[in-house]
């Protein structure tokens, strides 16, 4: 039976590095590999465990070898998706002959990125600008891969339930805006600042209601009437079928638009705007303004502006909707995310990662 560890030092609740990795997990699985995920534990550890994965707890992370070798004796292939998981593989010795390292921000220092492509087979980018990053890094081009986050399309569908909807109490009627950002770090004063745009937006709008979900906005946004500050959501696709818009970046803009919600993406690296057909790979190779080579500045009037066209909009804008989703189904479902992943863990020789870059630039 073919296997792989997968390493990732946290299991933080929501978080996009973390979801990745359950995602690749499911859909190996599905894929009839012996899947194990390598960890020092987290506030996600139990839902992992719900969802059946298998856990191999290393309280003491950076120090764990000796339990890492013995872990490795048990799969083909090692898995690893932070920095600290490729400077823990990069003391053993032997190395680790098949190694494939995941690079999912520019959180990656240069020296981890250098040291990723010492010890892997191959890294994979999952943005163009992340890619462009890893060259500029260091990182060897013969093998460096683009293959976007892939979403459980099985999962984050249009049809289900709209619970938020009725807990929250919203009027039948009611025009829903959903943000969903992580308050953490770097992150916060992108959150703080789009809150702040859509209490000014709801403000003088009876039928709008703002929705605000992600780790620690309870902490850092207000709740009032009609504007709902929900924190960390387990169920993200009833999250978005309770918006009738959403607002977000990254992996958020994908889940939402699998949904079938109008996004309107913009994140710490930039504004796209309504996420359309038309400027659809533009987004992408931003990841959804998540990812670009450098900040762009952008101003409140165009979120603002942005959020009014798709209000506006009514059959016409259901009808570009629909398309958009076609669309990213197309690109990054789950099962074509894991199915390239899939190939690399299977070549014995890792080639260069061009091919995969013409698909979607």
């Amino acid at each position: 039976m073919k296997s792989v560890l997968i390493m990732v030092k946290n299991l933080r609740s929501g978080g996009g590095t973390e979801t990745y990795v359950l995602t690749l997990a499911q859909t190996l699985k599905k894929q009839g590999y012996r899947v194990g995920i390598y960890t020092s534990g987290g506030t996600w550890l139990g839902f992992f465990r719900k969802k059946g994965m298998r856990i191999h707890i290393a309280p003491s992370y950076k120090n764990s070898q000796k339990l890492l070798e013995k872990m490795l004796k048990l799969y083909q292939v090692v898995h690893a998706n932070d920095q600290f998981s490729v400077s823990l593989l990069a003391t053993l010795r032997p190395l680790p002959s098949q190694v494939v390292v995941t690079m999912h921000g520019k959180y990656f220092k240069p020296a981890a990125i250098r040291k990723s492509s010492a010890i892997a087979k191959a890294i994979i980018a999952v943005s163009p600008p992340i890619y462009n990053y890893a060259v500029r890094c260091g990182a060897k081009t013969a093998k460096l891969h683009l293959i976007p986050n892939g979403i459980a399309i099985e999962t984050f569908r249009p049809q289900g339930t709209k619970s938020l909807r009725k807990k929250y109490k919203f009027p039948a009627g009611a025009i829903v805006i959903g943000y969903v950002g992580r308050f953490t770090s770097e992150k916060l004063p992108l959150g703080q600042r789009i809150s702040r745009i859509l209490r000014s937006f709801k403000a003088g709008r009876p039928n709008t209601r703002v929705m605000i979900a992600g780790r620690l906005s309870k902490k850092y946004v207000k709740k009032t009437g009609g504007y709902i500050v929900a924190g960390l959501i387990s169920n993200m696709s009833d999250f978005y079928r309770s918006c009738d818009v959403v607002v977000g970046t990254g992996r958020v803009a994908l889940e939402a638009i699998a949904c079938g919600k109008p996004v309107l993406a913009v994140g710490c690296s930039g504004f796209v705007g309504r996420v359309t057909v038309k400027n659809f790979n533009y987004a992408w190779r931003r990841n959804f303004g998540d990812h670009q080579n450098r900040r762009v500045k952008w101003t409140d009037r165009q979120l603002i502006n942005d959020l009014n066209k798709i209000m506006q909009l009514k059959k016409n804008g259901k009808t570009q909707t629909h398309q958009v989703r076609n669309l990213m189904i197309r690109q990054f479902s789950s099962r074509s995310m894991t199915k390239k992943i899939a190939r690399l863990y299977q070549k014995k020789q890792f080639n260069s990662g061009i091919n995969n870059i013409l698909c979607y630039v």
